[in-house]
């Protein structure tokens, strides 16, 4: 898993961390290949106490913080189901109401 970070930045590609296994390798790769960790998120903070310490150590702070200790990379998946409305509503909100579409800076922009 070490080895999949530092590769994913070295081809410039970001990725979530979820929990304590996978904080655990971050370290690794960081330890490794010190610049990977730009190119790392964290996708919550998980209810395991050594996941927020390897956080720290790599200078990470979490998404979102449900207190979820579900594994198999759920919280990964609901931080990118969760962005991706958020970018969706982002999107939609710089629309201006009335104005067939056209973007604006606020909602009363021309």
């Amino acid at each position: 898993m070490a080895g999949f970070y530092i590769e994913a930045a070295r081809s410039g590609v970001p990725v979530l961390l979820d929990g304590y296994i996978s904080g655990a390798a971050a370290l690794a790769a960081a330890r490794l290949e010190p610049g990977a960790v730009r190119w790392m998120l964290a996708s919550h903070r998980s209810a395991e106490g050594g996941h927020i310490v390897a956080l720290q150590a790599l200078g990470l702070k979490p998404l979102i913080d449900l207190e979820m200790r579900l594994g198999e990379g759920s919280g990964a998946a609901l931080t990118l189901l969760l962005s991706k409305q958020r970018w969706r509503f982002t999107g939609t909100w710089r629309r201006c109401p009335g104005r067939s579409g056209r973007r604006c800076a606020g909602w009363g922009a021309p």
